[in-house]
């Protein structure tokens, strides 16, 4: 395991260095040029010219691009992602406070969705062509065609507009109001929970529908032990490895965020950063963040072989 570990990370290092040039190139090529966002409107056209030029030396954008590339990668290294020219701060401050806001938003919303989705998924396996399981098929095929947006926006009409129960958006005014939280986290939450849902719920059923069907689990019951014992200690055990992969990749979007979702409820959280960067053309910002959301999902692939080892003994890691 531990021999496997380390070869799997010294794998990934030069998959982060392709990564990083790409990134680095798809940025310089983008259309705009952020050195005009820092030049205030109200300058004179004499002074523009000369903010342009001490604007470009700050920023090392006077230097050749394999210059301006090791001179970002050095500074990364050092713990420093750059400026940012939207907010005239360091990176590092910018996305200080929206990755705590989307971590806490989509940890209730994992929590949650993974909650509902292997209970009913189990359910639904269980009760094959029931009622209940009808019903979760019907949700997942509705949700599954259904826009987030649409999904936020009916939430927003039914809770905040017509019952007035909630909040339609924003974010609390005290932030160390944990009732204040509750309150304008719970329309997203749901929302994200109900997207979450649709697929989650299909995938645990099949694996379990899969595991139910194996010759091991007619042995059991034929040996007279409980069916909560066949299903949980038995059926559900060997289903893990396909659950294990789903449970990953919500693991990893607690630091990537919902633009969409964001959007809706103007929650400030990483996707809304994201997307705010890309329009005012933010490079070192922009660059940060998908270099911080490529390693996310590096290493929760590295932490979904590790754990396939863990749920089954039978899965060798050399």
């Amino acid at each position: 395991m531990i021999k496997y570990s380390i070869k799997r990370i010294f794998s990934l290092i030069p998959v982060i260095f392709a990564i990083s040039i790409i990134l680095f190139g798809l940025n310089k090529i983008m259309p705009g040029d952020p050195v005009n966002m820092m030049i205030p409107t109200s300058a004179k056209p004499e002074q523009k010219e000369q903010l342009r030029k001490e604007i470009t030396e700050q920023l090392g954008l006077d230097k050749s691009l394999p210059e301006q590339y090791i001179a970002w990668v050095s500074n990364v290294a050092k713990g420093d992602l750059g400026y940012s020219t939207w907010k005239n701060d360091d990176v590092k401050n910018v996305i200080a406070d929206p990755l705590k806001n989307t971590v806490i938003l989509n940890f209730f919303v994992l929590l949650l969705a993974l909650s509902i989705s292997i209970l009913a998924g189990i359910r639904s396996a269980i009760k094959k062509n029931s009622i209940i399981d009808q019903f979760w098929q019907v949700f997942s095929l509705v949700c599954m065609s259904v826009p987030t947006f649409f999904i936020g926006l009916c939430l927003v009409y039914i809770f905040a507009l017509t019952l007035k129960w909630l909040p339609s958006n924003g974010m609390p005014a005290d932030l160390n109001n944990i009732g204040q939280w509750v309150r304008y986290m719970i329309l997203p939450v749901l929302t994200l929970t109900i997207t979450s849902l649709a697929g989650t719920i299909r995938y645990v059923r099949n694996a379990m529908l899969d595991a139910l069907s194996q010759d091991y689990i007619r042995t059991a019951r034929s040996k007279g032990l409980s069916e909560k014992v066949v299903v949980y200690s038995h059926a559900f055990r060997n289903a893990l490895i396909p659950i294990v992969t789903v449970v990953i990749a919500q693991i990893s979007t607690l630091f990537s965020g919902s633009m969409i979702t964001e959007a809706v409820f103007v929650w400030n959280g990483l996707g809304q950063v994201l997307l705010t960067a890309l329009n005012r053309r933010d490079g070192f910002l922009v660059i940060a963040m998908n270099m911080f959301y490529a390693i996310v999902y590096l290493a929760s692939n590295f932490i979904a072989d590790i754990t396939y080892a863990l749920v089954d003994p039978r899965i060798k890691l050399d």
